[in-house]
């Protein structure tokens, strides 16, 4: 199977990307990104997946760029790098067309914008009219109740793919057999466990998670890696043994939740990463806003408060008032997102499927204690 990946330099592209190197069944990858690194590009995470806004990502890949790094091995047998952004869908098409050999999946990870419904659909389409049998796109969970504008921009998304699968198909089911296009596979991911890791300097200083819903308030989460595996299995599926050998996960729609901790439960498993100092290093105002220095405790705040919280560790005014309205809404039942899901144990098999927070805060010991 030769899939590949459209925003790959981003977090879950790049993590996409290397699932799929190390996936066996993947005998080719083209990762396609705004900002090709040079063939002698050192090898470096990924910026941590955040909800920033379009122009972050892209000046964060375009400085990787420069500074001759890349989120995968640029020199990989396997893999190929070309340009291409989900923003020119005749770009994709020619990129796709011009692959040797011919590329048969392609996961689409599109930034947050307003234009993603034409623009993912436009993908799809140009990636159906090269021969790519499957196409697959990351959303976000359905946020029931809510009208705010990032969740909308993936609703519309998501309509505009099904209602151009349906025109092109003619209302009916597509063909069986990977050797035409067939329906997207949707992936609606939770909120990113990694969204936190942009508040490490204010927690390793503080010692304090500030949020504007109670403390025993639920947050269904999921780690980067499992939506990149999730990805590849998804991609390098079997054709399905019934209906004719068709992808098995065509018109699918998978919600991807690792976990749904509290916030205390969030707090204790960073307690557990977070390196914090001495009691004797840090000031009296830190000393009364966190009375154990040496771990991380969860505090309710007014919205402000969390919204400046927020932007001081670098998240965009838009984003930060967004992501505290989604919260204060969620905790009070005027918003509802769904908080389990079996489809990550489904698709990754194992008992949980997915990391829960702790597993996923000791996965990213490193990140917290780097300087």
């Amino acid at each position: 199977m030769r899939v590949a990946v459209l925003g790959a330099s981003g977090p879950v592209g790049a993590a996409t990307v290397r699932a799929l190197l190390a996936h066996p069944t993947a005998s080719a990858v083209v990762a396609i990104t705004r900002h090709p690194p040079p063939a002698d590009a050192a090898v470096v995470d990924a910026p941590p997946a955040t909800a920033t806004a379009t122009a972050a990502t892209a000046a964060a890949a375009a400085a990787a760029a420069a500074a001759a790094t890349a989120p995968w091995p640029v020199r990989h047998p396997r893999l190929a790098v070309v340009a291409g952004s989900v923003a020119d869908a005749a770009g994709v098409g020619r990129a796709l067309a011009a692959a040797s050999p011919p590329v048969d999946a392609l996961f689409v990870v599109p930034p947050p914008s307003p234009s993603i419904g034409q623009w993912v659909a436009d993908v799809a389409a140009a990636a159906a009219a090269v021969g790519v049998a499957r196409v697959a796109v990351l959303s976000v969970l359905r946020r029931v109740g809510s009208d705010a504008p990032y969740g909308e921009w993936f609703r519309t998304m998501e309509d505009r793919l099904a209602a151009a699968a349906a025109a092109a198909d003619g209302d009916g089911p597509a063909a069986p057999g990977d050797g035409g296009a067939q329906l997207p596979c949707v992936l609606r991911a939770a909120m990113f466990y990694e969204n936190l890791l942009a508040l490490r300097d204010q927690l390793r200083s503080t010692g304090v998670l500030v949020g504007v819903a109670p403390p025993d308030a639920v947050t269904p989460s999921v780690a980067v890696a499992d939506i990149a595996a999730a990805a590849a299995a998804v991609l390098t599926a079997r054709p399905a043994e019934e209906g004719g050998g068709g992808w098995a996960h065509a018109g699918k729609t998978y919600e991807l939740i690792s976990d749904a901790p509290s916030h205390d439960a969030t707090a204790a498993a960073l307690s557990a990463v977070v390196p914090r100092p001495a009691v004797e290093e840090a000031d009296a105002a830190t000393r009364d806003a966190a009375p154990a220095p040496s771990g991380v405790l969860y505090k309710q705040v007014p919205a402000a408060e969390a919204v400046a919280a927020a932007m001081a560790a670098g998240v965009p005014e838009w984003t930060a008032s967004s992501l505290v309205e989604l919260a204060a809404a969620t905790a009070s039942g005027a918003v509802k997102m769904r908080t389990t899901s079996g489809d990550l144990r489904a698709l990754l098999g194992g008992e949980r499927g997915g990391m829960d927070v702790a597993t996923w805060a000791r996965s990213t010991a490193d990140a917290w204690a780097a300087s």
